[in-house]
């Protein structure tokens, strides 16, 4: 008996609402992914196939929102007030070469006199300190980052090193060691994590517990009796961040949040016990904040690993459980956490040598970005939120250089060069297990100025087999295809290779069921 055709319906699927993830299987993408011969233990990127994701991947984008100003959402109860978009991410472009090692640290000094000088560190062995392609001098062991404070009125850099030492770069002055023999490191004390500078004194972690603070408006002077411990729970320090306008003290199993009391002696923090959290962070590399986001990789005494956001002095997870198997499975110890601001959004980047999970707390979605080299080993932004970054990699291609996203001047390329940006659906059946005819498939995006195509394939096979590439012409008014054949449930790929810009909203489905 011949299909019974129904009349054509129209569904709508919206990119940004349409995101969930999972792993452990094998998903041809269909295009060349520029990442070749990495492998860990469950998951493998060859070309354009990755052994690792099912249902939704966003792939070198974010997703952004626009505001329409002519609509009241509180009188136009049916029309959309915010619209949101997957947008392909800005690209990272070469600014300049300082050094001819790896990158180590990178700070946008905002407090100098000139503002918004680029500082960097980069060292194999010992980290020397860049001012632009200027070196202002060497340090011993590895800059571990790079923070700002003012000595009195001067403007000053305070570096820690992975060897325990601190180094010191005042404004127009000379790049120099704290040499005070009660400085927690020269004092027989391994420090860990980073400086966080409160109220006129510089603060540091040592792996004991013990929180150090310098002399009231100073970061040369220390005092050994300058201390205090957390330890509302046996645990080794991890390091230090700020919440507010508390200090955040991380072991590897717990956190507890100081404030200063003016103390006349000793340390000027006082504990906040009804703060404590019962988790930690593996490591100071882990912890990252911009403004009051703060976003830490967590670990708990039963050996888990997750990724939580301080919500009102509450650890809030934001990760799902087959990202937080692969911390493990990749290693911990691989991966690196910075925080940045683009186009007004603030980001959480999860960088590890093989993959690189972005995190938007807006939005409560994570992205994947990747590169040839991926160009965002540490990132810093400036006030008008131009994006700085550094590479640890050793590559000639990129080694010893600083990238930026210049917002007056937005490019798509990563040093130079093309990458993809893709957009793969979870499986979609309209709410009907029955067969389908795809009559037109339309896309909701911007029209592009310049020549640029959109590569729409898809698989009626659970991801397994990809249909040829057929392309769309992002300069038409009408971006769609039509005849797209029969199917049960669909899994869509948009991938885009170029060097334009690409924002998607959704796609439409114009479909016949049919009846046998």
């Amino acid at each position: 008996m011949p299909a019974q055709q129904s009349e054509v319906q129209t569904a709508r699927i919206n990119l940004v609402e349409n995101a969930s993830q999972r792993f452990y299987e094998t998903v041809p993408l269909g295009f060349a992914s520029g990442i070749v011969g990495i492998g860990v233990v469950g998951i493998m990127i060859v070309g354009g196939t990755i052994i690792g994701s099912k249902d939704t991947r966003l792939v070198n984008c974010f997703p952004t929102k626009i505001h329409n100003p002519y609509v009241n959402p509180y009188v136009d109860k049916d029309q959309v007030a915010i619209k949101k978009y997957i947008s392909k991410r800005p690209g990272f472009s070469l600014l300049s070469t300082p050094g001819t090692e790896a990158g180590n640290a990178i700070r946008v000094w905002l407090g100098q006199g000139a503002g918004n000088k680029i500082m960097s560190a980069f060292g194999n062995t010992n980290s020397t300190l860049y001012d632009g392609t200027t070196s202002k001098g060497m340090i011993s062991g590895l800059a571990r980052d790079i923070t700002e404070t003012f000595v009195g009125t001067t403007a000053t850099l305070v570096i820690p090193s992975n060897d325990s030492t601190a180094w010191y770069y005042p404004d127009a002055g000379v790049l120099t060691m704290i040499a005070d023999a009660d400085f927690p490191g020269n004092a027989g004390f391994t420090t860990t994590g980073t400086f966080v500078h409160l109220d006129g004194y510089a603060f540091i972690m040592t792996t004991d517990g013990k929180i150090w603070n310098s002399d009231l408006s100073s970061i040369t002077s220390w005092t050994a009796t300058n201390f205090i411990s957390a330890q509302m729970s046996p645990d080794k320090g991890v390091g230090l961040s700020t919440y507010k306008n508390k200090i955040v003290a991380f072991g590897k199993e717990s956190i507890e949040f100081f404030e200063n009391v003016n103390n006349p002696l000793g340390s000027p923090l006082q504990r906040i016990p009804e703060l404590f959290i019962k988790l930690g962070s593996p490591n100071q590399n882990l912890i990252t904040n911009i403004k009051d986001t703060l976003i830490f990789v967590a670990s708990s005494s039963g050996g888990s690993y997750g990724i939580y956001m301080m919500d009102n002095y509450q650890a809030k997870k934001v990760s799902y459980s087959e990202l937080d198997a692969l911390l493990s499975q990749v290693g911990i110890s691989n991966f690196t956490a910075s925080s940045v601001r683009i186009w007004g959004k603030p980001l959480f980047i999860l960088h590890s040598t093989n993959r690189t999970y972005v995190f938007s707390p807006e939005d409560s979605l994570w992205c994947e970005w990747g590169s040839t080299y991926p160009l965002w080993y540490k990132v810093t932004g400036d006030t008008t939120e131009n994006v700085y970054s550094i590479s640890n990699s050793t590559s000639a291609s990129v080694v010893g250089k600083v990238f930026n996203v210049n917002q007056n001047n937005i490019q798509y390329q990563d040093n130079g060069t093309n990458f993809t940006m893709s957009i793969q659906t979870s499986k979609i059946d309209l709410g009907d297990t029955k067969r389908k005819r795809l009559a037109k498939f339309h896309v909701i995006g911007t029209i592009n100025a310049a020549a640029n195509s959109l590569d729409i394939s898809w698989s009626d096979d659970d991801y397994l087999n990809f249909h040829a590439i057929r392309s769309i012409d992002m300069t038409k008014e009408h971006q769609f295809l039509n005849n797209l054949g029969i199917f049960r449930r669909r899994v869509f790929l948009l991938s885009n290779f170029s060097s334009q810009s690409l924002r998607l909203e959704a796609i439409e489905l114009d479909y016949v069921g049919l009846e046998t």
